[in-house]
């Protein structure tokens, strides 16, 4: 846990070779860009749990192809998981708990049947 603040670093936009991102447990805040995947065609690892991020989980990010990993718990997200998750073919850990996510229905996780063996 550190105390960094502000807004998502834009300078990591330009290092698309990047594979992982550990940012967790920070002051983090702000909306996420919505074409944050297109910066970072090789991440496999993003952990941005615990901090103040606000918005919409951007569908962006299905076009990482390689993530393997997503947590973004414990933020003040909203809105709905992008059906477009269902790409994400190599993702093995999604963990989205502590936000506001969904819109009550029961469509809200049909992305998970794209991504089952």
């Amino acid at each position: 846990v550190n105390n960094f603040s502000g807004v998502f670093p834009p300078a990591i936009y330009n290092m698309s070779s990047l594979r992982f991102i550990g940012i967790f447990g920070n002051r983090f805040s702000g909306s996420l860009r919505p074409d944050f995947g297109s910066f970072l065609p090789n991440l496999r690892e993003l952990s941005m749990g615990t901090n103040f991020f606000t918005g919409v989980i951007p569908s962006s990010l299905s076009n990482i192809s390689t993530l393997q990993m997503f947590v973004i718990s414990r933020n003040r997200l909203r809105g709905s998981i992008p059906p477009s998750f269902g790409k994400l073919r190599n993702l093995q850990h999604l963990v989205l708990h502590g936000n506001d996510l969904g819109s009550y229905s029961s469509g809200d996780l049909e992305f998970l049947g794209a991504l089952s063996n």
